[in-house]
């Protein structure tokens, strides 16, 4: 590489740190990506006839703006034309989706949403949204990229650019990974939106007209390649490496190429997650290492445990998920619930164990409660680990109505689906 697409090998030149980069070339010597994996640009077109899309792009063409031609250039440009640029995953297929017109409008929710579930149903495993709003957007579009988590699909999406701390959508979703940007020097992007949603960072350059070398080289309509930036070219870097770790093991579920990209990012900022840098800027090659031989990635589900009652004159509850609406509840048995999980085949060291959350049927012991599924792991071994996490049985409302019910499950139903990853012995 000659140092223009700095992002992918960073070597020091224009103000850079050596290694300030995503660590594509360790990736790339372990998996340069599968035809199989297909990833969807929701956005304003694509150049179809661009060369470095050649045979693999389908879908909305552009309309004169080149956002979305930008964007798939850094996701997924052809690495073996031998000219312009490398995407991070030159084997995957692209599938282009209008969510606005080429002056920016909105397309309308009910439109974009039916546009997500379009290309869940035509196969895309990688869902790039390179655009955010200060708001929830609509109910419509929350449930979309709902059915997107619940159909195993990865979701990606940017933070924003708006120089401040806030909440934007659909990043600020639960089941969207929400990436920020960096320079460089590997510091955030002045630009880059903050806030506690945050999971990654990925290089998007510096936004300064003057400093195009230290921002983005990516594809432009008409065949041609520009400098940009934004947190909109940081997410395809981690749509990429997505892409890249579905197609090296396609096991993986959504869940877990989520805590893969935290788990393997290079951390920055305060030590640990903090708000400006999520769990780190995204590092390829560690990610691809994590799951390569000699390590394996099993999957298990564990059904109930031990468990002890707790009754509570009153908790609160926020979700608007297991059938529950949301409300304050009395006389409400708080279950925890404990068990030794033990591993079908042992392994050669403790393994990296988390739970599947779209899988798991179980909740923390918070009030409020989100009603999302919780558990916490414990004492990891090589030949197994605790569990700890509570259940519910709700008995009336507020108003005194009676409820009687289960959440999310009785005990012997509840369940912690959950990935290790090491060496077997």
């Amino acid at each position: 590489m000659d140092g223009s697409q700095w992002y992918l090998n960073n070597d020091g030149r224009l103000g850079g740190v050596v290694g300030a980069d995503i660590n594509a070339e360790t990736a790339w010597g372990i998996f340069t990506g599968s035809p199989n994996i297909k990833i969807a640009i929701m956005d304003q077109g694509i150049d179809l006839n661009h060369h470095e899309f050649n045979g693999r792009v389908s879908g909305d063409a552009h309309s004169g703006n080149n956002h979305g031609t930008l964007v798939a250039g850094v996701a997924a440009a052809n690495a073996m034309n031998g000219e312009g640029i490398r995407g991070v995953d030159w084997s995957a297929q692209i599938i282009s989706k209008k969510v606005s017109k080429s002056n920016g409008s909105w397309l309308g929710d009910n439109t974009v949403a039916q546009k997500i579930t379009d290309v869940v149903a035509e196969g895309a495993i990688i869902i790039n949204c390179s655009w955010s709003f200060p708001n929830t957007v609509s109910h419509t579009l929350r449930m979309a990229f709902n059915h997107a988590y619940q159909m195993d699909r990865v979701v990606v999406a940017t933070m924003g650019n708006t120089y401040d701390t806030q909440t934007r959508y659909p990043g600020g979703y639960r089941s969207v990974i929400a990436v920020g940007a960096t320079q460089n020097n590997d510091l955030r992007s002045p630009f880059s939106t903050m806030g506690q949603h945050i999971d990654v960072v990925a290089p998007g350059g510096v936004n300064d007209v003057y400093a195009n070398p230290r921002n983005i080289l990516t594809t432009t309509n008409g065949g041609g390649y520009s400098f940009t930036a934004g947190t909109s070219f940081a997410a395809p870097l981690v749509s990429g490496l997505a892409s890249l770790l579905k197609g090296f093991n396609n096991n993986l579920t959504n869940d877990d190429i989520r805590q893969i990209i935290r788990l393997t990012a290079d951390d920055r900022g305060a030590p640990g997650f903090d708000p400006e840098y999520g769990y780190g800027r995204i590092n390829a090659g560690n990610a691809l290492n994590f799951i390569n031989e000699p390590n394996e990635v099993v999957h298990g589900i564990s059904y109930g445990g031990s468990s002890t009652k707790t009754t509570l004159s009153s908790w609160n509850y926020i979700g608007s998920n297991w059938g529950l609406a949301a409300g304050i509840y009395h006389n409400v048995d708080r279950y925890k619930v404990t068990k030794r999980i033990n591993f079908e085949v042992p392994f050669c060291s403790p393994p990296v164990v988390w739970m599947r959350e779209r899988q798991s049927v179980c909740l923390n012991s918070d009030s409020p409660n989100h009603g999302y599924p919780d558990a916490e792991i414990t004492n990891v071994t090589e030949t197994g680990f605790d569990v700890t996490y509570y259940t519910y049985y709700v008995r009336t409302s507020q108003s005194g109505a009676t409820i009687n019910r289960w959440v999310p499950a009785t005990v012997s139903n509840s369940k912690v689906a959950y990935t290790a990853v090491g060496e077997l012995n």
